[in-house]
């Protein structure tokens, strides 16, 4: 599987990039960020019940990159650190987050190693600068089907701005919650992922239009003592995505809609097809040149056996620089509802940020 050869091919690949200069002449190059956060959360369930916390973490990155330039292809590999102290155990990690290498000349590159191609867009978070997320497409990296940081091989036509990308990986399944009574432990374990996708990235003026489409298949691997159980969910299963993203902007001002539709189908007997839809709408707009106002609205709607669920996100944030650092005052909510439940899910944030930039 490419996610094996990547381990040994990227070492090899990094270790001679970074230490290029012993050869050739080779531009080093590093940057990246810290955000400390002060947040109140609350979560409300359905039977009315309400949890507040309130919560301080830290989280950044570090990027470095080395490039040798030649007659007409430029080698670069990269190389991103991401850490996190939030509250869930989960998402506190020092990890490499990215760790490829590309060539490329005027008009195309290639792309291999372990990244994230998924994604087109701008959405609330990119925009106010929150977290480098993508407006649509892998429904913002979450919890979704369709796979994202992991090995891929991409060919990028740069100067039509058109991204073709594959990824044979093996990945971990499992469920969320093993206290769930629909838990089953034959959907845990890895599966063998071959994925594909297309992007399409191209800005005319002060429009921009971003077109995805990815798509990615799921099989049992016999040779792998961890993998899903004969005639699992997981075993068989496909999944596609649709997304489009565009953007105008108008002064000191941009307005940007985001939309994605995924759809899976799972293998096994009895497990119903899951299908998800997601729109947004964001306006972003420039005060001053150190002030700015980002308001965004997001729709969502899951159906699965028969049962439908809606949901809606609200994001507004407003950002103030002043010296080295970038001040952020976040707030968010989200409604999430069963088709025929009298109540709704009901969760919300309110925070404060300040992200340090180098």
């Amino acid at each position: 599987m490419l996610k094996k050869l990547l381990t040994g091919c990227l070492t090899i690949a990094m270790i001679g990039a970074f230490s290029a200069s012993a050869s050739a002449e080779a531009t080093l190059t590093w940057s990246g960020n810290a955000t400390a956060t002060l947040q109140q959360t609350s979560d409300k369930d359905g039977t009315g019940d309400a949890k507040v916390e309130m919560d301080m973490y830290a989280t950044g990155d570090l990027d470095l990159t080395a490039a040798v330039a030649g007659d007409t292809w430029t080698g670069t590999a990269y190389l991103d650190f991401d850490f996190s102290s939030k509250p869930d155990p989960e998402d506190q990690k020092i990890v490499i987050d990215d760790v490829y290498v590309k060539m490329s000349n005027d008009t195309m590159a290639i792309s291999f190693g372990e990244f994230d191609p998924v994604g087109v867009g701008k959405g609330w978070e990119y925009v106010a600068d929150i977290d480098e997320s993508y407006g649509a497409g892998g429904f913002g990296g979450g919890d979704d089907d369709v796979p994202n940081e992991q090995g891929w091989l991409m060919l990028s036509l740069t100067d039509v701005g058109l991204d073709l990308f594959i990824g044979m990986n093996q990945v971990q399944k499992g469920e969320a919650d093993i206290t769930s009574t629909d838990y089953d432990a034959s959907n845990d374990g890895q599966v063998a992922s071959t994925a594909y996708g297309v992007t399409f990235d191209k800005s005319f003026g002060d429009l921009a239009l971003a077109v995805e489409y990815v798509a990615a298949g799921f099989t049992r691997d016999e040779e792998n003592g961890d993998h899903v159980k004969e005639d699992s969910k997981w075993d068989g299963a496909s999944v596609s995505e649709i997304a489009l993203a565009v953007q105008y902007s108008l002064g000191n001002m941009a307005f940007v809609f985001n939309y994605a539709s995924q759809n899976t189908t799972y293998g096994g007997d009895g497990n119903e097809d899951l299908k998800k839809a997601w729109m947004e709408l964001v306006f972003d707009m420039a005060l001053s040149d150190t002030q700015g106002l980002t308001a965004g609205y997001g729709m969502k709607t899951q159906d699965q056996d028969e049962t439908n669920y809606a949901g809606s996100d609200l994001h507004l944030s407003f950002m103030l620089a002043t010296g080295g650092a970038s001040h952020y005052f976040t707030y968010w909510s989200s409604t999430w509802k069963e088709e025929d439940a009298d109540d709704a899910d009901e969760d919300s944030k309110i925070g404060y940020s300040m992200k340090v930039s180098f």
